[in-house]
């Protein structure tokens, strides 16, 4: 009996050739109760073949449905949407995963896609089945991997366009599960965001964190009422997503921060509310903001309605002096970049949603300075050292072209 969290999920779909699961790191079939179930003598036989037979009702697992698939959206009439910034709409379940990670740390994360892109042409190809992979392995969860049917058919039938698209899905999934310790490290932040993520808060509270990562700002999610100082140490800035003002207890959390050196954000809903402070004389666009002990508080001026508007504004507010790490080139890559205890160890997951090489080089920036520095790519057969150039404040990588997925190791 496998452990919940080392099942590697895939959805029982006719037909299933067992032998294709040989030598793959799937070890658990999940049965949809929607679905025609398979046959007991099946299901019995793959339990006798080593298989975790059970019923996504049953996952001992958070299990998000109807999640997107991976992609550049390209619901634009000329191409790719792209919002206010200029830079393409991502269709990502990173921050989904690591919401639901911040809710519940006990149980594994799994992500079951609500159906095959709209304006993708079938069948996919197997880096967009690769893709779908590792956006939810690069943030510590797992797609419940399901095949279109045309690619099941394929397989039947041996035909080997089918085969190397299934062996790339296969690839990526070994690939991560080889690397199963990375989803321990923890989320480099200098943003702390709070929220309850429910009710009239949920819509601004997840597209901060959609948007966010989009620019990418480091952030730690809160949830609940009751947030510890463990929680917010090495924070620079809380961020309240919500529409609502916060609680006594939390507008408690939010001035003892900012009186002790850091940045409290908050809604214009807790403008009533909050300590008068010193008015700044050079106020922004977008907030009220006022000294309070040693540090700031800044009120929104209005509703935060534009979930664009306001992840920039909140990113602006911040500077870009606390930003971790810049990618430079990179319009269709988002960014996930995490730390080991200690501080000794970093990574940085990049995903690059176009599945195209960028047409200019790639480079990554860090602030912390590293002594070694090292390349993963699916389908290597180890990591590439990566040269390193001090300028300023920051560490520079040049990154060789992929068209992705890649992971940087940083060893101080």
């Amino acid at each position: 009996m496998h452990a919940s969290g080392s099942l590697v999920p895939l959805l029982w779909q006719k037909p299933l050739d067992f032998a294709l699961l040989r030598g793959t790191p799937f070890n658990c079939l999940v049965i949809d109760p929607a679905s025609q179930p398979p046959a007991s003598t099946a299901v019995e036989a793959a339990r006798q073949t080593g298989f975790h037979v059970i019923s996504i009702a049953d996952a001992p697992a958070t299990v998000l449905s109807d999640c997107t698939w991976p992609r550049v959206d390209a619901g634009g009439k000329d191409g790719a949407a792209s919002g206010p910034t200029g830079l393409p709409w991502i269709e990502t379940n990173g921050w989904r995963v690591r919401l639901a990670r911040a809710k519940d740390a006990t149980r594994p994360v799994w992500v079951r896609h609500g159906g095959l892109p709209e304006k993708t042409a079938l069948p996919l190809t197997g880096a967009a089945y690769a893709l779908a992979v590792a956006d939810a392995a690069a943030h510590g969860g797992a797609w419940i991997v399901a095949l279109d049917s045309a690619l099941r058919q394929g397989l039947a039938a041996s035909d080997p366009a089918s085969l190397s698209r299934w062996r790339e899905l296969t690839a990526a999934a070994s690939f991560f599960n080889l690397h199963a310790g990375w989803a321990t490290m923890r989320p480099q932040a200098a943003l702390g965001v709070v929220s309850d993520f429910a009710g009239e808060n949920e819509f601004i509270a997840t597209e901060f964190l959609n948007l966010l990562a989009r620019r990418q700002v480091g952030y730690r999610i809160l949830t609940g009422q009751h947030v510890s100082q463990a929680d917010i140490n090495g924070l620079n800035a809380l961020l309240y997503a919500a529409r609502l003002a916060p609680s006594r207890d939390v507008l408690g959390l939010f001035t003892a921060f900012a009186r002790s050196g850091g940045l409290s954000i908050l809604p214009a809903s807790a403008s009533s509310i909050v300590p008068s402070g010193i008015v700044e004389e050079q106020n922004h666009a977008g907030f009220n903001v006022r000294g309070w002990g040693q540090g700031r508080i800044a009120v929104a001026k209005q509703d935060w309605d534009d979930p664009y508007t306001a992840a920039r504004d909140v990113h602006m507010l911040m500077s870009r002096r606390r930003d971790h790490l810049h990618l430079f080139n990179a319009s269709s890559i988002n960014t996930y970049a995490t730390a080991g205890a200690g501080g000794t160890t970093a990574l940085v997951h990049l995903l690059n949603y176009s599945l195209r090489t960028p047409a200019a080089p790639v480079t990554l920036a860090v602030r912390n300075r590293y002594r070694q520095a090292r390349l993963w790519t699916l389908g290597s057969s180890g990591p590439a050292a990566l040269g390193m150039s001090a300028e300023a404040e920051w560490l520079e990588m040049p990154l060789p072209p992929f068209s992705m997925y890649a992971a940087i190791e940083l060893f101080a």
